[in-house]
């Protein structure tokens, strides 16, 4: 676990992070969290809550400083035009959240869990690539 750490600044030993989130959320009693292990940059953590099943997403400290917004811009953007994508939950009316402490920032979100499959596991349908022009559309004018 050690090694996903070192992708993040954590402004505090990550259970309480999880906890304080967990709460900022209004998420109800957090009964389980756990690392996703795929993914090479970010540190996606899967949130098992009364409220339900939610991921936090902590971005990565080696990307620019301006991908987090840009990332939950176009996550919000495809989500509002019907790309099938997990939806940003919002707290103090903002999706994207920022934690600065001893000079460094950490950014994350909350999505919601979407139990399925990736397609390095499955075969793409002819409907996700129908859905390639409408991702499209939403950023060229």
């Amino acid at each position: 676990m050690t090694s996903y750490l070192l992708r993040v600044h954590l402004p505090q030993p990550l259970d309480n992070l999880i906890e304080n989130i967990v709460n900022e959320y209004s998420l109800g009693k957090l009964r389980a969290h756990s690392i996703f292990e795929r993914g090479y940059e970010d540190l996606n953590i899967k949130l098992d809550t009364a409220k339900g099943m939610f991921v936090l997403k902590i971005f990565s400290k080696l990307r620019p400083s301006s991908f987090p917004q840009q990332n939950t811009i176009a996550m919000e953007t495809l989500y509002k035009h019907g790309v099938p994508i997990p939806h940003l939950l919002a707290a103090n009316n903002k999706s994207l959240q920022t934690i600065k402490f001893n000079n460094m920032i950490t950014q994350y979100c909350v999505m919601e869990y979407f139990d399925g499959k990736s397609f390095l596991e499955i075969d793409p349908q002819e409907k996700d690539f129908l859905a390639i022009p409408i991702f499209l559309h939403c950023f060229i004018p």
